[in-house]
């Protein structure tokens, strides 16, 4: 689907197709934003098929659990090609909250969002919860930011992972990048 310029109001996507669907900017066209219109989630990830955002920005979505996108379980997002999610508001997750599952590649942003008293609350992975790495979270010289908050609380004897198939130690698409570069 492509998207030329800036769609106002909220969005479900909730389909029962066999194909991922994918939204991203129209080539030459203006750029692509979905911009949320209140009290709601600006997108919510609602089918069992792949959802995709290439190259588009989500903002201005104001509700108690992702304000920006919220992913129900079964349902899953990659963030690629610079999609930006920024300028939310939630109590938990004002960019996203990961019910479903989140993948990220390609310097995707996740920041600039914040709850209701302004307090930086970007992507909310409840227990048990991950974002799936999968390639580089750089592109054409620009880094990923993606900021993270998990509903475990990590502890000097407990780590809490965030990610799964990032790569620093074991080669492949983020081999020697500390994580930090990516994730706040």
């Amino acid at each position: 689907i492509y998207i030329d310029g800036t769609v106002d109001g909220d969005a479900t996507i909730d389909c029962t197709q066999s194909r991922s669907i994918t939204l991203s900017q129209q080539p030459g066209g203006l750029p692509a934003v979905l911009n949320g219109s209140g009290p709601n989630s600006t997108l919510i990830i609602n089918t069992t098929v792949p959802v995709i955002l290439k190259n588009i920005k989500v903002t201005g979505g104001n509700n108690m659990h992702g304000g920006g996108i919220y992913i129900n379980s079964g349902s899953s997002l990659t963030l690629s090609n610079g999609a930006v999610v920024t300028g939310n508001t939630a109590v938990f997750g004002a960019g996203i909250y990961v019910d479903g599952d989140l993948s990220v590649t390609g310097a995707s942003t996740v920041t600039g969002n914040t709850d209701s008293s302004s307090i930086p609350s970007n992507v909310y992975l409840p227990s048990g919860k991950t974002i799936k790495v999968t390639g580089p979270l750089t592109s054409g010289g620009n880094n990923s930011q993606i900021g993270v908050t998990t509903e475990d609380v990590p502890s000097i004897l407990t780590a809490i992972p965030f990610t799964t198939d990032y790569g620093y130690n074991a080669g492949g698409f983020n081999a020697g990048v500390h994580p930090g570069t990516y994730f706040i």
